[in-house]
């Protein structure tokens, strides 16, 4: 075992190619990358938001429920991959510059500086006009709850609520007994596409503190 980074409520560490998370405050560890060739470094935000893994590619895994484990070829909003699919990029170090600008250098001498929760490159030292958003600068950890319609919770509240929890409809079931149930906390990229998924379904949200961030153009209601 060989420790890439800690902070104060996680280390990360690999053993040959697999890189864990240890969270400390759980005892719990989860496999959060694979390496071929084993990773070179890793760095922890200063705020804990996110954990960064380099070697062939980089992973940035989210810190934050529900923690679900790296698999290759996997879509989750869990972690993001630069890299290390269409094109390998040998990465010899990586820098936080702050909780929202990564610092990646390559073996070939090439220095990329890049929002961690977007991939949305710097371009001529200046970021993409896509990465301006008040997102970027927003540091608040929000937390987001679902609110029963009725008295009891309905099939499309049980399978929304299982599947954004990462639970089996019955350990869903078991858990929505009260009218406002916490689904999780994180980031305000991450409520975004939370919110996305409970608006699609027209399930009924609380967000502590309000999120002011609009989806689609539109601005999330903060209450039932």
């Amino acid at each position: 075992m060989q420790i890439l980074a800690e902070s104060k409520n996680y280390i990360v560490f690999h053993e040959y190619e697999m890189v864990i998370l240890k969270i400390k405050k759980l005892e719990k560890e989860i496999l959060i990358g694979d390496f071929y060739g084993e990773p070179q470094m890793a760095v922890i935000s200063e705020q804990e938001t996110y954990c960064a893994i380099c070697g062939c590619g980089v992973i940035i895994y989210y810190l934050q429920p529900p923690f679900i484990e790296y698999e290759y070829h996997k879509k989750t909003n869990q972690w993001k991959e630069w890299g290390r699919e269409k094109q390998e990029i040998w990465v010899e170090s990586i820098k936080c510059i702050d909780n929202h600008i990564l610092q990646i250098k390559t073996e070939s001498g090439e220095c990329v500086y890049m929002n961690p929760y977007n991939l949305v490159e710097e371009i001529n030292n200046q970021f993409a006009v896509t990465s301006f958003s008040p997102m970027l600068y927003d540091k608040n950890t929000y937390q987001v709850y679902m609110i029963l319609k009725g008295s009891k919770c309905s099939i499309t509240e049980i399978k929304v609520f299982s599947k954004l929890c990462n639970i089996n409809y019955i350990q869903s079931n078991n858990i929505l007994k009260n009218e406002k149930n916490l689904i999780g906390e994180g980031n305000a990229y991450w409520v975004r596409d939370i919110l996305e998924k409970l608006m699609k379904y027209n399930i009924d949200y609380e967000t502590v503190p309000p999120y002011c961030h609009k989806i689609h153009g539109i601005l999330p209601k903060t209450e039932k």
